[in-house]
């Protein structure tokens, strides 16, 4: 039979905007949103506009009225065009429900955070990045093959030892390109075991595949982008880097947030320069504020 439940992007709608739709959009009861900042705010922004028109429509056709729900762990609400202002005008007399109050927008008590200011550039950022890792990693050594002949009573040497993190651990880097490098050296020069890449240029089918590693344990060191910040419930992440700062205070509460999952204590190590990008400004405001609101 149809299902009674439908997981879709709002992309994918736009092909169900035509008026001969409208009694599909009638038979909706319950629309969810999530990440509800992003959409208002965001390039799916056309789309959403799109989707409440539909359900307009199809309450003043049907006379049935749908039910929506706003889901969001950020609600910006600074300038002129704040995410809380957009969605306030979207739905003036929605109830909100906050389960942690005392939380919203503020460093998490269960991540410990520390902050590593880097003037040298990128080969100094990754040898930072190197001797963090090992500190909460196992070396494996391996054993070069036999020799025969009359090399086999020479003294026989170590291969370089490979490393294996003892808990699952997301690195984020700004761009693909940089993930791209910072995997491979991680995985070669400095022989980390278990390291995986998540970037958007690897295709759906190719992340789902390298998600599903990542959550059996096959991939124990993830280098990523922001595509791995929101949406992803990943219960054993017990580690968070970021190589690159985030360029914002909401892109760097959902980086800190996929680690302390269910009330668990998380770290997070948060690398900074004075690049353009660097974000020395953002690190400094966040350490100055401790524990008040990170928006306020």
């Amino acid at each position: 039979g149809a299902p009674k439940v439908l997981v879709t992007t709002l992309e994918f709608m736009g092909y169900f905007f035509h008026k001969k739709h409208i009694p599909l959009w009638a038979n909706v009861r319950y629309a969810v949103f999530d990440e509800v900042d992003r959409l208002v705010s965001g390039p799916e922004r056309t789309f959403l506009e799109r989707v409440k028109t539909m359900f307009l429509r199809a309450t003043r056709a049907e006379g049935r009225k749908v039910q929506t729900i706003l889901v969001a762990s950020t609600m910006p609400s600074q300038g002129t065009k704040s995410t809380r202002m957009l969605v306030g005008r979207w739905m003036p007399h929605a109830l909100r429900a906050l389960p942690r109050p005392d939380l919203l927008h503020r460093n998490h008590p269960m991540v410990h955070q520390s902050w590593k200011y880097m003037p040298e550039g990128f080969d100094a950022k990754v040898q930072v990045l190197v001797d963090y890792l090992k500190q909460y990693a196992d070396p494996l050594k391996i054993d070069p093959p036999k020799r025969k002949g009359r090399f086999r009573n020479q003294k026989r040497q170590l291969e370089p030892r490979k490393w294996r993190l003892r808990e699952k651990t997301l690195v984020y880097c700004n761009t693909g390109t940089t993930a791209v490098q910072l995997a491979e050296l991680l995985a070669t020069t400095h022989h980390f075991d278990e390291v995986g890449l998540f970037v958007s240029a690897a295709g759906y089918d190719e992340r789902r595949e390298r998600m599903q590693m990542l959550r059996d344990g096959r991939v124990r060191l993830m280098v990523c982008t922001d595509i791995l910040s929101r949406g992803i419930d990943l219960p054993d992440i017990e580690r968070v880097i970021q190589f690159d700062s985030s360029r914002n205070i909401v892109g760097h509460l959902h980086r800190i947030g996929r680690v302390s999952r269910a009330g668990t204590r998380g770290y997070a190590l948060n690398m900074y320069d004075d690049s353009e990008q660097g974000g020395r400004a953002l690190a400094e405001a966040v350490q100055e504020i401790g524990s008040q609101p990170l928006d306020g």
